[in-house]
């Protein structure tokens, strides 16, 4: 009704008005009208033209004043977030207040490999095998599950045996079979360019961090990472990840579960 500067307006629009952009039948805004001029909140003079009385727009303030109209808030996705850290010993220990806050990096490392399902992805420039083999300590064999590792650790494509090929890659070979139904093996080392990224991620969570899978991250360095369970982040990561994977890593091991 406030379509004219006096707040004036056609009844005859405004019942189409408010049929239009409603549920609302003509017999309905006609109550509506009839029930406005019986409190004398609107008046209707002879040629149809309705318009609102001072005590209905005073009414009309004491509503807008009143009562709001609260916004369905929007869905959040339900996740966990955290922080995980390796501190130099002689940052140890931690103040009290932190404590309960932060997660230990290799804590956090084995609890995205014991997370995954169908899938996890290990990404580190470089691989020490005996910390590799720490992440998946306590961790039963997953019979459908594909691990796939991208790296740069050069030992992994220099370190021969004439006879038997690198025995690293042998060992990582026993390794990943004793845990999972498949696996791959990367390497990266491409016109200047290595995997550089550090990130454990599974089906169901991701940690990003500066840690490399090699002793002195784990109990030495300062390191920092992120822990996350946000399904986008995750799926978008994984995406990125095969993405370079299949573009410019060379493979250097593939696991069948079938026949090994």
């Amino acid at each position: 009704m406030n379509n004219s500067d006096d707040g004036s307006l056609f009844a005859d629009k405004l019942i189409s008005e408010m049929t239009a952009s409603s549920n609302l039948k003509t017999t309905d805004v006609e109550s509506i009208i009839r029930l406005a001029r019986r409190f004398g909140f609107v008046k209707i003079d002879e040629k149809g033209f309705i318009k609102t009385s001072i005590e209905g727009n005073e009414f009309g303030k004491f509503l807008n004043s009143s009562f709001t109209i609260e916004e369905v808030p929007k869905e959040i996705p339900i996740d966990e977030t955290s922080l995980s850290v390796t501190l130099p010993p002689f940052c140890l220990p931690l103040p009290h207040s932190t404590k309960t806050e932060i997660n230990s990096t290799s804590t956090t490392m084995k609890r995205v490999v014991s997370d995954a399902q169908k899938q996890l992805i290990i990404v580190t420039p470089f691989l020490d095998i005996s910390l590799l083999q720490m992440c998946f300590e306590n961790v039963r064999r997953k019979r459908d599950s594909v691990v796939r590792i991208l790296t740069s650790e050069p030992s992994l494509i220099s370190y021969r045996d004439t006879v038997k090929g690198n025995l690293k890659l042998e060992e990582i070979r026993k390794l990943l079979s004793s845990r999972f139904k498949s696996g791959q093996v990367f390497y990266l080392e491409k016109e200047m360019s290595i995997a550089h990224a550090k990130i454990f991620c599974s089906d169901k969570s991701m940690f990003i961090t500066s840690a490399n899978i090699k002793k002195d991250s784990i109990s030495e360095n300062f390191e920092a990472g992120i822990y996350t369970e946000r399904k986008d982040i995750i799926n978008t990561t994984s995406e990125v990840i095969l993405h370079v994977m299949e573009s410019g890593a060379k493979l250097i091991l593939e696991i069948d579960g079938d026949h090994g």
